[in-house]
């Protein structure tokens, strides 16, 4: 989630959804949801992934290339689209709901 300040851990905040970074990870697509802090000043105005600068979407997909670094096979980053949001919410959502994601969502 986009936002100015440090949240401590477990903490619960307001994240409007504007757009999803489409990745390819070890074959599989792994979508990522870009949320901004919906209560902060600086991000809480923007409604569509595209409207963000690029040296912002240049920083997000640097972040998640870089943390899923760690795998043997490199993800790719195929583009950020505002379009398949809501899609791609509405599709992780019954997983959310599983007791094994949440748990290990938790770990």
């Amino acid at each position: 989630m986009l936002m100015q300040a440090p949240v401590v851990p477990m903490s619960f905040l307001r994240a409007k959804p504007i757009g999803v970074m489409q990745m390819i990870d070890q074959g599989e697509q792994d979508d990522k949801i870009i949320a901004v802090h919906a209560d902060d000043p600086e991000f809480r105005d923007y409604d569509d992934i595209n409207q963000l600068p690029k040296h912002r979407l240049a920083e997000i997909r640097r972040y998640n290339l870089w943390k899923e670094a760690y795998a043997a096979v490199l993800p790719t980053v195929s583009g950020f689209h505002c379009d398949t949001t809501h899609l791609a919410i509405s599709l992780c959502l019954p997983l959310c709901r599983q007791p094994a994601v949440l748990s290990a969502a938790l770990l």
